[in-house]
């Protein structure tokens, strides 16, 4: 019992994309111009996770302060029609 508890723990712990071993080392891309990535991007595909269960029309906004920052906007609807935000700011600088 207790190798089967381990087994299903390992299980759930795992990342969300199958793979084999640790995460590859991804290089930044080249030339990336974040003011065409800013404005609202809709989900058209995902990957199976706990926390959007039941969710449906998800949506995330990137918008640019005049401080330099880039605030993520995370809109997720669940299937009664109640929309729940979340929120997260990070620095363009650590994007680059």
């Amino acid at each position: 019992m207790w190798r089967l508890s381990v087994l299903a723990l390992l299980a759930t712990a795992s990342a969300q994309i199958p793979s084999l071993g640790w995460c590859p080392d991804f290089q930044p891309m080249a030339n990336f111009n974040m003011n065409r990535f800013l404005g609202t991007w809709f989900e058209v595909e995902r990957y199976f996770t706990v926390s959007e269960l039941g969710s449906r029309c998800v949506t995330t906004n990137y918008v640019s302060t005049p401080e330099g920052r880039i605030l993520v906007s995370n809109e997720i609807t669940n299937y009664m029609s109640v929309p729940t935000y979340v929120l997260e700011a990070i620095d363009y600088d650590k994007i680059t």
